[in-house]
């Protein structure tokens, strides 16, 4: 089943439950919890809590044209230990990018909430550095990106870039 087979035209929570589905179809259900709702939403999962709870915010951007997708998605967020680390201390937004379409919507969300310069450095990294995953902190009450990961990470490197 390809995920980008999916309903042209439904809504973020349609098209996120459809990605879950797909893969846990393909990589069984060890891997971490993904937030489902619009971006927006996973920001306020992440950062609207009191200080002790607030959980950085990783977005998990997927192409399944891409050449390293099947080993990321197997071997390192389906990894056990990496799985718990971010159900713990993140919260996950994943988000398909196999379609043109889907690359923009993408974009566009990631612009109204992280703006236009934020918008320009996804198009420089999309499709080509995908599998890719984006930390992202609140600093000073904005949103930043603190980490990048694309697809080319080995499980040990990720896991201790996430400790860090």
């Amino acid at each position: 089943k390809q995920w980008y087979q999916r309903r042209v035209r439904g809504s973020t929570e349609d098209n996120l439950f459809h990605f879950i589905q797909v893969f846990q179809e393909r990589y069984g259900s060890t891997h971490p919890s993904f937030h489902i709702g619009t971006l927006q939403s996973a920001m306020t999962a992440a950062f609207s809590l009191p200080a002790d709870l607030k959980r950085p915010l990783i977005l998990f951007f997927h192409s399944d044209k891409a050449m390293t997708a099947h080993l990321f998605c197997s071997q390192l967020l389906c990894s056990e230990n990496i799985s718990s680390y971010i159900d713990e201390h993140f919260v996950l937004w994943p988000f398909d990018l196999t379609q043109k379409r889907l690359q923009s919507e993408a974009l566009d969300e990631c612009q109204n909430v992280f703006g236009l310069e934020a918008r320009r450095e996804m198009e420089r990294r999309v499709p080509d550095m995908l599998p890719m995953l984006i930390i992202i902190t609140k600093v000073k009450g904005s949103p930043q990106v603190f980490r990048i990961f694309n697809g080319e990470i080995n499980p040990d490197m990720l896991m201790a870039q996430l400790v860090e």
